[in-house]
């Protein structure tokens, strides 16, 4: 069984968080200009299809995302002279984002192994206690777990 990375999830909800921020600016701030509107309404659609492409595990997505990351590191650089603040916490957590996407761009998930019953009859809270008695056995407690 494969789950999604949590760090896979965490980049997911930071791309949606920042398509509804891109909506917003797009819909309110950006009326007078209905071209910057449109293209912000696209962006939009973009990266919340990409957010949810890396929750499926598509690869392109996660790569299309890394590279989107690493130029918003870039701007971020690129505004730090007018708005130092902004621009530092905007290149650093975009620059961290990036690497960690590029860095699992091959696989975004990973292999989940669910502990098998010893016996037919046996349920999930039975073969949990047995991986607990195992723990106990080798010299770790409650509050080690």
């Amino acid at each position: 069984m494969t789950a999604p990375r949590p760090g896979i999830v965490t980049a997911s909800l930071i791309t949606l968080g920042v398509s509804i921020f891109l909506a917003y600016t797009a819909m309110n701030l950006l009326m007078e200009e209905p071209v910057y509107s449109a293209i912000g309404l696209l962006a939009t659609i973009l990266l919340v299809i990409m957010a949810v492409g890396i929750l499926r595990g598509n690869s392109q997505a996660v790569i299309i995302l890394s590279v989107f990351y690493s130029v918003l590191a870039v701007v971020g650089i690129l505004i730090s002279p007018n708005l130092p603040s902004e621009g530092l916490i905007l290149a650093i957590s975009s620059l961290i984002l990036a690497s960690y996407l590029w860095k699992h761009r091959e696989r975004p998930f990973r292999e989940v192994v669910l502990p098998e019953a010893s016996e037919e009859g046996s349920s999930l809270s039975e073969v949990e206690g047995g991986l607990s008695r195992e723990l106990k056995e080798e010299g770790y407690s409650e509050g080690d777990i």
